[in-house]
């Protein structure tokens, strides 16, 4: 027998800024296995500040804009890209990637996704899975290039593949299924401050309506608000625009992928660019 054991600290905070009739709210997480490695101060200061700038914030121009994600909106992205890479999904026919092979281009060359049970101090750590399978550090994308999916023993079975070890069970009633581990992006080598120096378009803050984006037909509609960046000068604050497209091809629009790593639960991702992404507004032309 095993049993798979660690702490979990987290901290969740709201900051309100308020200006006449006008109100905005900027939400900050943090967790870690840690509890010094929180940093408490950091987490609601940007909170603050973020709410502060939006509350000057307006929609924009209907059109195509470049993307720059930090990491804990590109989380969010990637707690609803995981699901996609379920073997279980696969063969149901639940995932947008049942048309992909391993081996085919699947993304942009800049972007390598893994999946790794065994990193130190991570919450989705884990030394087996709930059917008893070793965790393992797996490569689901390497430079574009589509190399596998999470698998529990049922869906390894039926697919002709090794099991991956990513059986989760949610409760002693339930039955496993394919679920992430650490689920990440690779980084990049290029500091997310050197590509906010010449970037134009939009850094997102936060996406929302993120659980109506289709796994199957990976077409996504969000509300997103953030900052609009001209040459790397921030130039106001956006809001109430909807971001409309389809995950196969915001994959392979990912220009650019930075080096500050940092992870959201047992998400995590560095800041991300992402190019041609259509947002509609009510801002007139």
């Amino acid at each position: 027998s095993f049993m798979n054991t660690k702490t979990k600290f987290s901290i969740f905070t709201s900051a309100v800024a308020v200006s006449g009739s006008a109100q905005e709210v900027c939400d900050a997480y943090e967790d870690a296995c840690l509890f010094g490695s929180l940093d408490i101060k950091a987490a609601a200061a940007g909170a603050a500040k973020r709410a502060q700038m939006l509350l000057s914030g307006e929609s924009v121009k209907t059109g195509t804009y470049n993307l720059l994600v930090p990491p804990a909106a590109a989380c969010e992205l990637l707690s609803v890209l995981a699901p996609v890479f379920s073997a279980a999904n696969i063969i149901k026919g639940k995932s947008f990637l049942i048309n992909f092979k391993p081996g085919s281009a699947a993304a942009s060359e800049a972007l390598s996704l893994r999946d790794d049970a065994l990193l130190d101090y991570r919450a989705g750590s884990y030394s087996a899975d709930s059917e008893g399978t070793p965790g393992s550090n797996k490569v689901l994308i390497e430079k574009g290039i589509l190399k596998g999916f999470l698998s529990d023993r049922l869906s390894a079975a039926i697919l002709g593949i090794r099991p991956s070890g990513n059986a989760v069970r949610h409760s002693f009633k339930s039955m496993p299924e394919p679920g992430p581990s650490n689920f990440y992006i690779q980084p990049g080598k290029r500091k997310a401050k050197e590509a906010m120096k010449r970037f134009s378009g939009i850094i997102v803050n936060s996406f929302m309506g993120l659980h109506t984006a289709d796994p199957v037909s990976g077409n996504f509609s969000l509300g997103i608000n953030g900052f609009m960046s001209s040459g790397g000068k921030i130039k106001g604050a956006v809001k109430e625009a909807l971001a409309s497209g389809n995950m196969e091809k915001l994959l392979e629009n990912v220009r650019e992928v930075c080096s500050d790593l940092k992870f959201y639960s047992n998400f995590g991702s560095p800041t991300i660019i992402i190019s041609d992404i259509m947002l509609s507004g009510s801002k007139k032309q």
